[in-house]
């Protein structure tokens, strides 16, 4: 494993369930259409009906996705989920109930025979994968003809006094570096140029805008900005004495009217085998 997967299992198996926290109850919006969560956005890829469909969440955590789907009680959907971290497989295995097939396993060599899925989705992962090329081929690969992706990855933050409050915090911590040579890959998603041109090997490929804002408030901001890695990374003392510079930064904020919510935005990538 290279230090990023090492970092990003170590990470989920101390703390599964982290995304899911942060977004399972983050309403979003795309398209003039509302959707209670982004889970519940890529749910709504998946077509109901008897018609047999089998679908794989890649990289699937807590298995908060797969439990959406699970819970339609619907004829013919088989579900599937891999993930690398043993921590949220568990977490998903206990949660789904053995409602769908769970295996540890990376996405850049897939343990699956060609054409397996109907659809696959992917929720706020591929951007943190390294070989992304090598993971789209194997999407590809494990897709049936006419198959379709459905991911949600994120997109650059607009600008905004919560999110430059917790920049500034971050800078003025004292938390050492625990990961030398940790890098993120999420270089070529920032932009949609750099995402077609990661998709060339697909058909009919859309990207969609998804937006969400949060009040301005200590708890609010806390929940969603509590997980994130380089807050993962602190030890617990370190990180208990950021969030308390962090919640009074933001309290003073919403005080002075200096900020009136925090935005966020994301993007959904759909596209087709041919």
């Amino acid at each position: 494993m290279s230090v990023l997967e090492r970092f990003l299992a170590d990470t989920h198996d101390r703390h599964p369930g982290v995304t899911s926290d942060a977004m399972a109850c983050l309403p979003v919006r795309m398209a003039g259409a509302s959707h209670a969560s982004t889970y519940a956005l890529l749910a709504g890829a998946v077509p109901g009906g008897p018609a047999p469909l089998a679908v794989l969440d890649l990289a699937c955590g807590d298995g908060a996705l797969l439990s959406l789907l699970a819970a339609r009680d619907q004829p013919g959907l088989t579900l599937h989920g891999l993930d690398f971290s043993a921590g949220e497989l568990a977490a998903a295995a206990r949660r789904l109930g053995g409602r769908a097939r769970l295996v540890r396993s990376r996405a850049q060599r897939l343990p699956y025979a060609e054409a397996s899925f109907d659809l696959v989705l992917s929720h706020m992962a591929l951007m943190l994968m390294e070989d992304v090329d090598q993971v789209l081929a194997e999407l590809r690969r494990v897709l049936r003809p006419g198959g379709v992706v459905a991911a949600l990855v994120a997109a650059p933050a607009p600008a905004s006094a919560v999110q430059q409050v917790f920049i500034d915090t971050l800078r003025s911590s004292e938390a050492g570096a625990s990961w030398p040579g940790l890098r993120f890959p999420g270089r070529a998603w920032r932009d949609e140029d750099g995402i077609r041109r990661l998709w060339g090997g697909f058909a009919d490929l859309c990207i969609d805008e998804v937006v969400a804002e949060l009040p301005c408030d200590p708890e609010t901001a806390w929940a969603w900005y509590g997980g994130v890695y380089e807050l993962l990374m602190m030890s617990p003392p370190e990180r208990a004495r950021f969030e308390r510079r962090f919640r009074a930064a933001v309290a003073s904020l919403a005080a002075d009217g200096r900020a009136a919510a925090l935005p966020l935005h994301f993007r959904r990538v759909t596209a087709r085998r041919a």
